[in-house]
C-alpha cells in the first residue's frame, strides 16, 4: 500500500471538503486529516497547520493538476522545499553575534546572514 502524503492544507474544513469532493469526482482517493479537530477548535487551525488534504504518493501530480485547474490550491506565499516541493516549511531562528552587536550598537537588529529554512516533510535544510 502506498504512503499518504500532504497535498495541501486549508484553514477551514469546508474549503478542504470542496477539494476532497473534486478529487473524489476525478477518481483519486484522498482523506482529510485534522478536519474534526479544526471543526471543534477552529481558532486553533493555524496551530494544527489547518485541515490537511492527504493523497497517495503516486496520485500527487494528478491531484495537483486537477485542483490547480479548479482553482482549489492556493499559491504558496512562502518558500517551497527544493527537494520535495512541500510548503510545510519552518524558518529557523536567527541567533548570533552579528545580530546581537547590531542591536547593541545600532539600536536595531540587522541580520547579516541569509535566511535558513527547514522542510518538515523531508528534513531538507537550505539558505534563501
Amino acid at each position: 500500500m502506498s504512503e499518504m502524503i500532504i497535498l495541501t492544507s486549508y484553514t477551514y474544513p469546508h474549503e478542504a471538503q470542496v477539494a476532497k469532493l473534486k478529487l473524489d469526482a476525478e477518481g483519486i482517493h484522498s482523506y482529510l486529516k485534522d478536519e474534526l479537530t479544526v471543526q471543534a477548535q477552529h481558532f486553533l487551525s493555524p496551530a494544527f497547520g489547518g485541515v490537511k488534504l492527504m493523497v497517495k504518493q503516486e496520485d500527487l501530480e494528478l491531484a495537483k493538476k486537477h485542483l490547480n485547474e479548479a482553482g482549489l490550491i492556493q499559491k504558496p506565499e512562502g518558500p517551497i522545499c527544493p527537494n520535495c516541493s512541500s510548503e510545510n516549511i519552518e524558518k529557523e531562528k536567527k541567533t548570533g553575534v552579528a545580530l546581537l552587536l547590531s542591536k547593541l550598537f545600532l539600536g536595531l537588529p540587522f541580520s547579516f546572514t541569509k535566511e535558513r529554512f527547514g522542510c518538515l516533510n523531508c528534513g531538507q535544510d537550505w539558505k534563501n
